[in-house]
């Protein structure tokens, strides 16, 4: 038997992950729902735009094709695909995410609350689509996209090298994680071991803001209250981490958000 290295290799880089090590971690379902009011594609906006007119312009969706998206949060992408699709169909775990999915009015959009994982009979659409979405990270999750596509399978990740400011809080925590297991490297090279063809695309997104320090303590104590209950030491951790970025009350942010787009053909059932 030979031994899959590709899947060993990305199956050790997710364990590193605050998901897999901590107390809410084990409960990602549960995880997304407290931070479904919150959640904000607002880092990768420009993202989501070129990856629409990648699969418009390569006439892999149009007015014609019905859409699945996996994991759809609160529609963040479900949303333009809409506006070129025929259908979408959104599925989460998570009501919160499914109700603001639900509040966007679209006529051609149409929710399911289930396991990204275990989806029941019926889900078959001509695309299947992910992105962003840790379940999904996994041979298991490219194996339910397959099963789930006519025509074409497309998954996204995020492909950045660290956490940033998150990343400090940890290490302030005694924890020394990375997030480098969701690039999507690692589902290409699993493919290419599984003997699909596929296209990887990269997009590019620089941010550059200032936000008070109050509302980025709070944002990043939300952060680290998905995977751990906040005590004193976490607030501590993350006042002191943002406090040494603090100038004149503003804490700075720059940086490049950086993601994959993985393109493939389902094997034929």
């Amino acid at each position: 038997m030979t031994f899959d290295w590709p899947a060993a290799r990305w199956e050790m880089m997710r364990r590193r992950h605050p998901m897999f090590n901590e107390p809410y971690g084990k409960d990602v379902g549960e995880m997304w729902e407290r931070g479904s009011e919150k959640y904000s594609p607002a880092p990768y906006s420009e993202i989501i735009t070129k990856t629409v007119d990648l699969l418009r312009d390569k006439g892999y969706i149009d007015g014609s094709k019905s859409l699945i998206d996996i994991g759809s949060g609160p529609g963040t992408f479900a949303l333009p695909l809409s506006e070129t699709c025929g259908s979408v169909l959104c599925v989460d775990s998570s009501p919160g995410m499914l109700r603001r999915v639900d509040s966007l009015g679209r006529d051609n959009m149409t929710t399911l609350l289930a396991d990204c994982l275990s989806l029941p009979e019926g889900c078959v659409r001509d695309i299947s689509f992910s992105s962003l979405c840790p379940p999904m990270n996994c041979p298991e999750g490219l194996a339910v996209m397959e099963s789930t596509a006519r025509e074409r399978c497309v998954y996204l990740s995020s492909i950045n090298p660290c956490p940033g400011l998150e990343g400090e809080i940890w290490s302030a925590l005694g924890r020394e994680y990375s997030y480098r297991g969701y690039d999507t490297v690692y589902p290409a090279r699993y493919l290419e071991y599984m003997g699909r063809r596929y296209e990887l695309h990269r997009f590019t997104q620089r941010n550059a803001s200032s936000v008070p320090a109050e509302e980025m303590e709070a944002v990043m104590l939300r952060k680290i209250a998905a995977y751990r209950p906040i005590g004193e030491r976490e607030r501590t951790a993350v006042h002191t981490v943002i406090e040494s970025h603090t100038e004149d009350g503003m804490v700075p942010r720059s940086g490049i958000f950086r993601m994959g787009v993985l393109i493939w053909e389902p094997v034929l059932r």
